[in-house]
């Protein structure tokens, strides 16, 4: 279907225009550029290497978590369109609110033809969590004009995901919308010199989902005992372990989500490995968290 809706995309594109789409002798029909998430810092959470947000559920405390955050399109070749961005947050306890668009937020948009606020479309389905942003033109044949160095000095739209005071401790994730045939993310790619074009459905590694890792412990202390150490490594060993053998990982919510230390969603031997490192740099006098730890040796 995707095929489909693409070739039909391309040949209506063509017959408007009056110029038939050819491909160009760049090649550039294989390129394909990605959407992703990037929280902003806040001292509410801590947002680890990968992008990861673990946020330390503090059981005396009622207030929500709010974590800001940006959609992003990676395009290094600056050849994008036409863009729909869709994400949406299944968990119950996640709501997406406060869809802004990037001339509010930072004064500035990622495209040079998206001046005003009114050409940038936002859209929220507060009844299924979903929100989307949508760059367009018409039949505009050209690519977008970059406004700054890069496709991703600014964002595509800003929102919050605002975690009820209730939620428990887990890993939740923000998805792009990738799985419904009628309701895709969307990128049209122009290249060459006849500007031929081609339709993109980012998924997978094109579209990753911003992780949030809750937890009432550290992150890496999956005993809570507070500290990090040799211990917590040999828990998130064993977890791997039992689950390299098909079985349940046999920790709680609350340590899985502090072992999850490199915040991938899964417990592996390089959390285990991870732990112990910065355990050994602990007992050689070192003084700085995990988490920066994490960022300053990657």
């Amino acid at each position: 279907m995707k095929k489909i809706a693409a070739a039909l995309t391309a040949a209506m594109l063509a017959l408007s225009s009056g110029t038939m789409f050819t491909a160009s002798a760049e090649g550039d029909s294989d390129y394909s550029p990605s959407l992703y998430f990037k929280a902003y810092d806040s001292e509410n959470y801590q947002i680890l290497p990968n992008g990861t947000v673990y946020v330390r559920i503090d059981n005396t405390n009622d207030s929500v978590t709010s974590i800001n955050a940006g959609v992003y399109i990676k395009d290094d070749m600056k050849q994008a369109g036409h863009i729909i961005a869709k994400w949406k947050c299944e968990s119950e306890y996640i709501t997406l609110d406060s869809l802004t668009d990037p001339i509010t937020a930072c004064g500035q948009s990622p495209y040079t033809e998206f001046k005003k606020v009114a050409d940038i479309r936002l859209d929220a389905d507060t009844e299924n969590n979903i929100q989307s942003v949508s760059y367009a033109l018409g039949m505009w044949l050209d690519p977008f004009t970059v406004a700054g160095n890069a496709s991703d000095d600014y964002p595509l739209a800003v929102f919050d995901a605002v975690i009820n005071a209730d939620t428990p401790a887990g890993m939740y994730t923000i998805d792009f919308m990738t799985e419904e045939t009628s309701n895709l993310c969307d990128i049209l790619y122009k290249y060459g010199a006849d500007i031929a074009s081609k339709e993109f459905f980012p998924s997978g590694d094109q579209a990753p989902s911003l992780r949030i890792n809750m937890s009432d412990r550290m992150l890496g202390d999956v005993n809570n005992d507070g500290v990090v150490d040799a211990v917590d490594a040999t828990l998130t060993l064993r977890a791997y372990t039992r689950i390299l053998s098909n079985m349940d990982s046999g920790l709680t919510l609350a340590e899985a989500a502090a072992a999850d230390v490199d915040g991938d969603g899964a417990i592996t031997g390089i959390d285990a490995t991870l732990i112990l490192r910065y355990y050994t740099y602990v007992l050689s006098y070192g003084d700085i968290d995990f988490i920066t730890y994490l960022k300053t040796n990657k």
